[in-house]
């Protein structure tokens, strides 16, 4: 049954109005109009302000043009639903599932995702800004056009992921790897980005853009990138096991004291770089150009090549 228009008001501050369960339906009051809280359902222009959906099954529902403020959305049901233009401002979207989901110009702006599912779904020209994002999963999930930015992710996992065209910008993932596994990305953008300790493996990268980021201590195993170019960004104590880099850039990086163990260089640019004690005894380079670079002075730091 399709629901439309109407804005959940609140009662008072610092409480959330809960669903009233009818002995046969969940329902909230939204303008004086009862909204049926239940699997299979059409939410159309609809506003939830500071409404408490906790623990709600909502499967197979579809949400157009719909908004989210000051919710309290936590361990809730969404698999096999549809968002459209929808806007999740200011709400804990906490443990709460998307399996299956499809997801269309949909905008998380400064909520709690942690923990949360996106598993199996397709996220496309969708942003989320200022969010937490630390133990959220994004398994088998295929992102396109989509920004994020500003958000923590600590733990966040990122396995068999198909990202296309997306920017990540000011990102943080200090307390917990990051893991990125067996994913591909094409045109991705992370500019700005924390990554201390990130496991990333067996991922395919084409035209990545690394700008003025950090994976320091961060490792990365049987990776390949493509035809990229990386800037100012730091691998300080990183170890790179077995990674391709083809007709790739990078300019004015910096790997001290990395491992770059059965990595191969081809075709490839590394200017300006710190390398003092990096680790290359195990290293292929072939018809890569190494100019400027800092490998130690006077016999200190120097950069070990065999």
């Amino acid at each position: 049954m399709p629901q439309k228009r109407g804005i959940v008001k609140k009662k008072s501050k610092g409480t959330y109005v809960g669903p009233v369960f009818d002995g046969d339906n969940h329902w909230v009051c939204i303008a004086g109009e009862k909204i049926v809280l239940e699997p299979h359902t059409t939410f159309s222009g609809l506003t939830f302000f500071q409404v408490d959906l906790t623990g709600l099954s909502l499967t197979s529902c579809k949400f157009i043009d719909c908004k989210f403020i000051n919710c309290k959305i936590q361990f809730t049901e969404f698999s096999h639903s549809e968002f459209a233009r929808t806007t999740f401002l200011k709400s804990s979207l906490s443990s709460s599932v998307f399996l299956f989901s499809e997801m269309v110009d949909v905008t998380i702006i400064g909520c709690d995702v942690e923990e949360a599912r996106f598993n199996f779904t397709r996220l496309e020209e969708s942003v989320f800004i200022d969010s937490d994002l630390s133990d959220t999963k994004f398994i088998e999930t295929k992102m396109a056009d989509c920004i994020i930015k500003d958000c923590s992710l600590d733990k966040c996992q990122m396995v068999e992921t198909e990202v296309f065209r997306v920017k990540f910008q000011r990102c943080v993932a200090k307390n917990g790897a990051w893991e990125l596994r067996g994913g591909y990305f094409e045109d991705v953008t992370f500019e700005d980005c924390q990554a201390w300790d990130a496991e990333v493996l067996l991922c395919w990268f084409t035209n990545l853009v690394l700008d003025r980021s950090n994976f320091y201590k961060s490792s990365f195993q049987k990776c390949v990138i493509r035809s990229s170019k990386i800037v100012h960004t730091g691998f300080n104590e990183a170890h790179l096991i077995a990674c391709s880099f083809i007709d790739t850039k990078l300019h004015a990086c910096r790997f001290r004291v990395a491992k770059l163990t059965l990595t191969s260089f081809e075709g490839c640019t590394i200017d300006m770089s710190s390398l003092e004690k990096t680790d290359l005894s195990q290293t292929i380079f072939f018809e890569t150009d190494l100019e400027e670079n800092y490998t130690g002075k006077d016999g200190r730091f120097a950069t070990k090549y065999e």
